[in-house]
């Protein structure tokens, strides 16, 4: 008897790999952005 996935496994999957990325390019994105703000509007980062 072959051993199959069931199909709602790949959907988990998907949506671990997309969130992972996705929290990944808000967490380090907004270094880049404040990075460019503080630069334009002349801020203190101290």
């Amino acid at each position: 008897m072959a051993l199959r996935i069931f199909p709602g496994w790949w959907v988990v999957a998907g949506v671990f790999i997309v969130l992972s990325a996705a929290s990944g390019l808000i967490f380090y994105g907004l270094a880049v952005y404040l990075d460019a703000l503080t630069d334009k509007q002349s801020f203190s980062t101290t």
